[in-house]
Order: structure tokens, then C-alpha cells, then sequence
């Protein structure tokens, strides 16, 4: 366990899952009543440094949803902490690996050989189920936080992101055609889209992990405060699940 997870008392933590963009049945608006409701002491974004300098100190307008309702917020009431708790470095980082680079052709070419019936029997499953899943949680932006926050939907966030990471990846391990193309990444490197793919897989664990990590940081410095992690909703089982396993002294609770 991580040294600085003892010794300080029940500090309490909801993590509550959101849609970055307004729709018409959420917005900032939304979620300012609901943190009105909720009281937090300390609101964590789920930006980095940069972004969250930007924001919040540059007067960078935002069009998220979350820094738009945590602004607003802490208009009302000054003495709360805003904070990022963030992968610090996020899209550098993709950018370094080629993950970002990589992405859409990624995309393109695994749709291309699903289309075009090149995969197998079993790789054509998995992919089309993939795809179901990525196809009924996209519909889910545009439903109401009741709808994204309850386990029903963290376990279609959990099968979903198991598809994107395990099973896809499997797929893409199995096809040569990913080792036969090429990108450059931001230091250089020449990668194929097969180890791109890899890398973006193991970045949504080391993401996950380290934004866990910060949150229970933040409950370290700041013990007995009420903190509110405001997260995408495709991260808010695997956060949930996290914060629960350190054994910290948090209490840890699920938005609805």
C-alpha cells in the first residue's frame, strides 16, 4: 500500500461520472445544481496541469461541462479547492508513444477489414460486438446523469473498455496488417500501429491507476474534506474500483 494513504481519518470521496459536452438533457447547469446538492469541499477535473492553468487561471472559456460547473461553484462559494487530478501530461504523453498519431488509422483499418470480411469468424465477433457496445454507450451522452451513474452502465463501461483493450487488442496482435504500417511519433520514433495499439491500451490502466492515486492524494493533504472526482463515465468503474481496493481509510461512494 502506498505510504501516504494512512493517517488521515475519513476524509469522504464520491466520484460521479460525466459527458464533457452539453446535451440536451445535461449540462453545466445540470451539474452545478447537483454539486449545490452535494457541498463538496474539493472538486477534482479531470484535466491536467495545463489545461487546468488555462481555465482557471488564464480565464481560458471552456465549453466542458465540469470546469464550466465547478467555476461557477466555487463563485458561490470561494474557499473551495478546484483541482486537477489528471495524468499529468495526457496528451504529450499519447503524442511521445504515437498513440495520437496512430489512432484514427488504427480505426480506419480495423473497420476496413471488418467491412470488407477479412477478419475471421472470431475476429469478426469481437469486433462487432465492440462496436455494439462503443454504439449503446455513445447514445448514453445523451441521456440524463441518472442513466450514466448506477452499475448497470459502469458494467457496460467495464465490458466495453475489456473489448478496447483486451479483446481488440488480441485482434490487432493476430493481423499483420497493423505491423505493416507506420507512424512517427512526437521524439522520433518509428512505431508500427500494432505497437501504437499496445501502448494505448496500457496507457488507459497507467491513466486509470494514476488518477486514483492523485485522488487519494488529494485526500491526504486534505483529510476529513468532502471531495468530489469528476470523471468521464467510462472511468468511473474502474476509478470506483481502485479507490476502493487501497484500503485507505476513504470512504469511498458512487454518485446515485
Amino acid at each position: 500500500m502506498l505510504s501516504f494513504l494512512t493517517g488521515y481519518g475519513q476524509s469522504r470521496v464520491v466520484v460521479m461520472g460525466n459527458v464533457h459536452y452539453p446535451s440536451p438533457v445535461y449540462n453545466a447547469d445540470t451539474l452545478y445544481t447537483i454539486l449545490e446538492l452535494l457541498q463538496p469541499d474539493i472538486i477534482l477535473l479531470e484535466l491536467d496541469s495545463t489545461a487546468f492553468r488555462k481555465i482557471f487561471k488564464e480565464q481560458y472559456p471552456s465549453k466542458e461541462n465540469e470546469p464550466v460547473a465547478a467555476l461557477l461553484y466555487r463563485s458561490q462559494k470561494p474557499n473551495t479547492i478546484v483541482a486537477p487530478f489528471e495524468f499529468e501530461g495526457r496528451d504529450l504523453y499519447r503524442k511521445a508513444k504515437g498513440i495520437r498519431q496512430a489512432s484514427g488509422q488504427v480505426d480506419h483499418l480495423l473497420d476496413s477489414l471488418y467491412k470488407n470480411k477479412l477478419l475471421t469468424k472470431k475476429q469478426y465477433q469481437i469486433v462487432a460486438k465492440y462496436y455494439a457496445l462503443t454504439d449503446t454507450l455513445t447514445a448514453y451522452t445523451q441521456k440524463t446523469i441518472t442513466d450514466f451513474n448506477n452499475p448497470r452502465t459502469d458494467s457496460l463501461c467495464r465490458l466495453r473498455q475489456y473489448y478496447q483493450h483486451v479483446a481488440i487488442r488480441k485482434v490487432i496482435n493476430q493481423r499483420k496488417e497493423f505491423v505493416q504500417r507506420f507512424v512517427t511519433t512526437s521524439l522520433q520514433e518509428r512505431v508500427s500501429l500494432r505497437e501504437a495499439y499496445n501502448r494505448l491500451c496500457d496507457f488507459w490502466d497507467l491513466r486509470n491507476k494514476t488518477m486514483t492515486r492523485n485522488s487519494l492524494q488529494t485526500a491526504a493533504t486534505y483529510p476529513g474534506k468532502k471531495i468530489v472526482v469528476l470523471t468521464g463515465f467510462f472511468h468511473r468503474y474502474y476509478l470506483l474500483q481502485e479507490l476502493r481496493a487501497a484500503k485507505s481509510g476513504v470512504i469511498t461512494e458512487a454518485y446515485f
